[in-house]
Formats: C-alpha cells, structure tokens, sequence
C-alpha cells in the first residue's frame, strides 16, 4: 500500500474526500483552522491545508483504480511529465502530516464520544446529547453529531461547534 495524490476539482476537496470515503478507500485530506468573517463575526472554518489536493492509499495488486476517475469531486490522478505512474508519496511524510493536523487541530481536541454536551444557540437551545463524533459537511464546515432525546426518542442532529459546552464546566 502507497500513498498517492488525487487532484480535485475547484473547492471540492471535501465531496472528494466523502465519495472516495464511500466506496471504501482509505484518504487523509490534511485541514487547517482559519478565522473568517461571515455574517459581521469571525468564526472558525475548516480549509483543506493544500487546496486541490488529497491523499489517497492504495495497493498496486489489490486496489480497484478504475472508479477513482468519475468520482465526484476528483479531477485526476497526480502524475508528473508523461509518465504513466501515479506519484507515490513517502509514508512519512503522510504520517507527519497527520500528527501535526492532529496537533494543531483544536477539533480534534475539544470532545470525546460520549461526553456529554449542551446546546447554547439555536433552535435546540437548552438541549443536552451525548457527543458521537465530529463531521466535516459537504459546505467545509465541521458539525458534532449529537445524540439527543427528543419526544421519547434518541435523535441524531448535527450541531455548530460553537453552539456547544460540555455539561460541568
């Protein structure tokens, strides 16, 4: 198994990273936080860290490569000149890459499945749920999925990161 890099299309790295997730390859989309301003306030948003580009693993024998090219989202396979290999990236410096993303990533760090979460904004207000995990939606921003009791019933909603506080702090 190798790394390799997959071109994107124009600000579709995030639909890359969700179809090629489906049908099953394993890719690393390395992300940054950035403040930007939308609607009079600053807020956090989640930027691919190269844009156009992410990183796909596969295996020269076992990997199926055919449906890499019409998924939605993805431009081409990387390939430098007229050769006809796709680039293969060094393990290292995927997994360095993921560490500092890991790092430098205050998402990543905020909470952990199972902690249990309230709503502060929105029309959930006042709502508490146990946190699932953490998705990065079609439109780049990340959302926690929560699980929430309503009417009777344990509910999945996905919530702003900034309507969120754990619950005793």
């Amino acid at each position: 198994m190798k790394w390799h890099l997959i071109q994107t299309k124009v600000r579709e790295e995030f639909r890359a990273l969700e179809n090629l997730q489906k049908q099953g390859f394993e890719v690393f989309l390395p992300t940054c936080q950035v403040e930007k301003k939308r609607q009079h306030a600053i807020k956090l948003a989640t930027e691919p860290l190269f844009s156009r580009y992410l990183f796909i693993r596969l295996s020269d024998v076992t990997s199926n490569w055919f449906p890499i090219r019409s998924t939605r989202g993805v431009a081409q396979l990387l390939k430098f000149g007229r050769s006809a290999d796709p680039v293969v990236i060094p393990d290292a410096i995927v997994d360095c890459l993921k560490q500092r993303c890991a790092k430098e990533d205050p998402l990543h760090q905020l909470f952990n499945q199972g902690d249990l979460l309230e709503i502060t904004q929105g029309p959930f207000k006042g709502l508490t749920g146990f946190f699932e995990k953490l998705q990065t939606m079609p439109d780049g921003l990340a959302r926690a999925l929560l699980l929430v009791e309503v009417l009777g019933s344990v509910q999945k909603i996905h919530v702003y990161l900034p309507q969120l506080k754990k619950v005793g702090i």
